[in-house]
């Protein structure tokens, strides 16, 4: 566990709203409100999918909350003393449980650490806020520990729970806990926030954002890496596999710089203009979001009928959902037994259609 972790680009930020992501501006609001009215829950489960920006909005809050003179939006000074203590990472008003290492477990000595965190008087008479993340890393005793704090929570005391797969929590913990969705739901807001970061043309954000599974953050640092768009070079990769001409664990190496869930999602896209392309949709109506339709997406889907392309759809959801969020899992097995499968199946139906 890591007690108090600095987070400078919150402090370098101005106390205005260019300091949260325009897709949380919501959200924030309605937390604000609840602060304002003095009936803001105890227990907060921040939850949405992985690359939204729950951490920093959870460490937004958790700064504001501490803050002795936040603005009138509710978002932290910056200036003061507890703001200064919280940036330095020595707040002891504030506490991170979190992984030693990404992928692992949190055990339940780490929960009982922020029970005890709670139980000790605030230094500075205000709040004490403890962040949990990812919170479905919790092993079963840990998350059933945290469980008084939750039913009891002591005044002042405000947990945060961040989570990007919040239904592998134990509903125990959900029940206790007020529900708020951090997520993207405006795709054309998501876009044009990336076109503005980096100077891109919106096919370049629309490509990466389709193989980030819609999360803009990681969509950024496809577009700071200035290769081409990922989903261009999936389909190239896709399209060698299927021909034979590349065995699939080369096709692996090849597309490395990809997360196992970013390949995923690719996968997904391709698959799903598969579907409709099998299925007889008008050509007007058959698009690939970020890549333009030529013909090695075209051959790529042709090599499958539409059964196949239905039974590797499923796979490729069942992977993404194993994928987020999970702990102990390899990876790298799941995108070999993907590309292996695909494989086979171009190589089975382009054999019938001969």
């Amino acid at each position: 566990m890591r007690n108090c972790l600095p987070v400078k680009p919150v402090a370098e930020a101005r106390p205005d709203q260019k300091a949260l992501y325009p897709w949380l501006l919501e959200p924030w609001q309605m937390l604000q409100r609840s602060v304002a009215s003095d009936r803001l829950a105890h227990g907060l489960l921040l939850r949405g999918r992985a690359g939204v920006g729950k951490g920093r909005f959870a460490q937004l809050l958790a700064q504001s909350l501490l803050c002795e003179s936040p603005a009138d939006d509710g978002l932290p000074c910056s200036r003061c003393r507890s703001c200064n203590l919280f940036v330095a990472g020595s707040h002891p008003d504030f506490l991170v449980a979190q992984p030693e290492e990404t992928g692992k477990a949190l055990p339940i000595d780490s929960i009982r650490e922020v029970s005890q965190f709670f139980a000790l008087t605030s230094h500075y008479g205000r709040h004490k806020v403890a962040i949990i993340t990812p919170a479905e890393a919790m092993q079963r005793g840990a998350a059933n520990a945290l469980l008084k704090t939750l039913e009891e929570p002591p005044a002042g005391a405000v947990l945060l729970l961040v989570s990007h797969v919040a239904n592998r929590l134990p509903v125990t913990v959900r029940s206790r806990c007020q529900s708020i969705v951090l997520d993207l739901l405006d795709r054309t807001q998501a876009v044009d926030w990336l076109c503005g970061q980096g100077g891109a043309d919106r096919a370049q954000a629309e490509a990466v954002l389709s193989v980030s599974n819609g999360a803009p953050l990681p969509a950024l640092a496809m577009l700071e890496e200035g290769e081409q768009p990922p989903i261009t070079t999936l389909i190239e990769q896709l399209a060698e596999l299927a021909e034979g001409a590349t065995p699939p664990m080369v096709v692996g190496s090849r597309l490395s710089r990809l997360t196992p869930a970013q390949l995923v999602s690719g996968c997904r896209q391709v698959l799903e203009f598969t579907i409709y392309r099998q299925s007889g949709a008008p050509p007007h109506e058959l698009s690939l979001t970020g890549s333009v339709v030529d013909n090695r997406l075209i051959k790529l889907a042709d090599r499958l009928d539409l059964g196949a392309a239905f039974k590797l759809y499923e796979l490729v959801v069942e992977y993404q959902n194993t994928l987020v969020g999970a702990t102990g899992i390899r990876a790298q097995d799941i995108i070999d037994s993907l590309l292996i499968a695909w494989a086979r199946a171009s190589g089975k139906t382009a054999q019938a259609k001969l």
